[in-house]
């Protein structure tokens, strides 16, 4: 079996209630895909020259192909009408409910995730069965990985309920628990003790053997050469039964376990640490440039962005000297690895003989034990769920909900039992799809929904990939807010591309009839860093958006999250980055907040020009050090006003649809 990009062409057939595939006019084998470790490699809407690729599968003598994801989603393959070895996902299209559908995920063209291909035989047997990853277009390999690991990590994050106070550092503006790498480290310390006396003085067994040998040589004879040498009077070698040290036993296969987790451990955290690290270097560039002079008669606000870039440059520098020492320990595993000793399969650990009366060996799994301590302890069932997620094919969705879920603790809502609902959820639905939490605080409510389905005012469904819902105390209805993923590399597409989205993933959703929710705003979450505009309709500011969000670029779900408490809830004395309440200042045209837990800093204002639609009204401007959904003006902490697009001298800034200046 193998996997190249193919191109299709196809002729659009009249929709029906039944589903209609497309007919195959032409098929075009462009290249093989690349093969990584056990991994077909293939990224979403890849193409060239107008020709969008898919996958085509080559498999001889094959009666059916089936495509199968880690949430059970099943694919059959269609044979080429043209070539008849080559088998790829066809598009189709129906009539439903009266309304014109199309089939939205194809097989090599925008179904990201992991997937295991089939070929089986005339009876149903299987021939042969490979492994295939989908990536963005626009992330790499290691990004993808990344994305799984971060996913990892928020998880476990989640499972972990200490009993005493969590005595971990926490780099607060990231709102990340650190691994107590000095533990681990001395942990290690005293593992090397033990490995070294095991290199030097392994466990071993005797293993029985026959040999052959001369008669002339044979130092021991027993019942089965003294046998074959009476049959074979005239065989010059007799086999001799012999006894062979053997160091290949199971505790060793336990050890290389041991050491294979604690790399993965390791790999974990020094990936994840490294990409907050870029964060932060995001933020405290941002704070770098900003030009305070308009505070210059407000000592306390400059004071405060001082010190909270200070905080940031003395996390960067701890996230620096973690990496050197998540250096050493990774060379030490790795060279513990490398020993012959433990050039064996695995076997998952467990109390033996040997580990139980042997002082060295006890040892060693004893040390093990404490190293497994300093993680969260994941459940069987935990475990199976974790794997499920990150070989989703639904993996940025899967790294967008959890990233949201930080933002919102990040604020103090509370996540208990987040895990148990969401694994009780799949347990019962083979998938996430369906699945919500509501999230507590003194301040109010807030809420997810993972896929939840809504009915819009024209009578058609709709499943946005998010909805996120949130109640002040005081309020009647929840306010509601769409968030849709994409993947799409929407500047190589073009703009009819992000516009075509922006209706059909924004605007329609706008439309959604449901009255237990007032819903305020729909936006798109892609991975195309290089765009984002928060204002698409400044006559409904806010209400359309899109914005980028990817491993090692945070910022903007942290502007998203923000934008709904500040802007839509009105709850201004919420922190944005601890959640915190304070109060203003100056409870004037301009209020001045400042959080003295974690230094953030925010100001609101009003536009003051006369440009706006309703004079009378004059709109609030909030800005931030950093991290601003109004329009920054240079490095200046001023931002425009997304009514009236001027600043504050007049000058008026324009946007095109991806948010670039005009």
């Amino acid at each position: 079996m193998r996997f190249f990009n193919i191109h299709v062409e196809e002729e659009r057939p009249t929709p029906t209630i039944n589903k209609q595939l497309y007919k195959e006019l032409k098929i075009e084998i462009i290249n093989e895909l690349p093969k990584e470790d056990e991994y077909h490699i293939m990224k979403e809407y890849d193409r060239e020259n107008r020709k969008i690729f898919r996958i085509g599968v080559q498999a001889e003598n094959t009666a059916r192909v089936e495509v199968k994801g880690a949430w059970g989603e099943s694919v059959l393959l269609y044979q080429s009408k043209y070539m008849k070895d080559y088998w790829y996902d066809k598009s189709s299209i129906w009539i439903e409910n009266g309304f014109e559908e199309k089939k939205e995920s194809i097989f090599g063209i925008n179904s990201c995730g992991e997937w295991t291909v089939t070929t089986f035989g005339e009876q149903g047997e299987i021939l042969e069965m490979e492994k295939v990853k989908i990536i963005p277009k626009l992330l790499t390999i290691e990004q993808y990985e990344l994305m799984k690991l971060e996913v990892k990590k928020i998880f476990e994050e989640l499972t972990y309920q200490p009993e005493e106070p969590d005595k971990r550092t926490v780099v607060k503006e990231l709102n990340l628990s650190l691994y107590p790498i000095a533990e681990l480290n001395m942990l290690l310390i005293e593992w090397k003790e033990w490995i070294s006396q095991v290199e030097e003085n392994p466990a071993e067994i005797l293993l029985k053997a026959r040999v052959k040998k001369s008669r002339l040589f044979i130092k021991k004879w027993d019942s089965t050469n003294i046998l074959e040498s009476n049959l074979f009077p005239y065989r010059e070698k007799l086999s001799e039964r012999l006894y062979e040290k053997s160091s290949d036993i199971i505790e060793h296969k336990m050890i290389k376990y041991m050491l294979e987790r604690i790399k993965e451990r390791v790999e974990q955290e020094k990936k994840t640490e490294a990409s907050a690290n870029e964060n932060l270097l995001r933020i405290k560039l941002n704070l770098e440039n900003l030009n305070l002079d308009i505070e210059k008669n407000n000592e306390e606000v400059t004071e405060k962005i001082v010190k909270r870039k200070q905080q940031i440059e003395n996390d960067i520098q701890l996230l620096e000297i973690r990496k050197l020492s998540w250096n050493t320990i990774f060379s030490t595993v790795r060279n513990y690895l490398d020993l012959s000793l433990f050039n064996v399969q695995e076997e998952e650990p467990e109390w033996t003989h040997l580990f139980v009366s042997h002082p060295v060996y006890r040892s060693i799994f004893e040390v093990y034990e404490q190293i497994t301590s300093l993680s969260p302890s994941l459940t069987s069932q935990e475990r199976d769920f974790e794997k499920a997620m990150v070989s989703s094919p639904h993996l940025y969705e899967v790294w967008i909900l959890f990233q949201l879920i930080r933002q919102l603790q990040k604020v103090q809502f509370n996540s208990k039992d987040i895990v148990n609902s969401m694994i009780e959820h799949f347990k019962v639905a083979g998938t996430l799809s369906g699945w919500r939490k509501i999230f507590k605080s003194s301040n109010g409510l807030a809420g997810i929904y993972y896929e939840k389905e809504f009915q819009l005012e024209n009578g058609r469904n709709a499943k946005p990939d998010y909805t996120l819902i949130f109640k002040k105390n005081n309020w009647a209805l929840w306010e509601a807010h769409i968030l849709d993923a994409k993947y799409k590399p929407y500047l190589l597409m073009g703009e009819t591309a992000l516009r075509n989205d922006l209706e059909h993933s924004g605007r329609r959703y706008l439309t959604i009839s449901d009255d237990s929710i007032n819903l305020k705003s729909a936006a798109l979450v892609h991975i195309d860093k290089n765009i984002e505009n928060w204002n698409v309709d400044t006559n409904r500011r806010y209400s359309i958006s899109h914005f980028s969000a990817q491993p090692e670029i945070l910022e903007n779900i942290n502007i998203y999250m923000k934008r709904i408490l500040h802007f839509f809830n009105k709850q201004l004395e919420i922190c944005p980055s601890c959640g915190t309440v304070t109060k203003p200042d100056s409870p004037d045209f301009k209020e001045t907040y400042i959080c003295n837990t974690c230094n953030e800093v925010w100001v609101k204002n009003t536009c003051k020009r006369n440009f706006h639609p309703k004079p009378q009204v004059l709109p609030e401007l909030l800005k931030y050090p950093s991290g601003n959904y109004n329009m920054q003006v240079g490095t200046q902490w001023n931002v425009f006003c997304p009514v009236c697009s001027q600043d504050a001298n007049g000058n008026r800034v324009q946007q095109d649809i991806f948010g670039r200046r005009l």
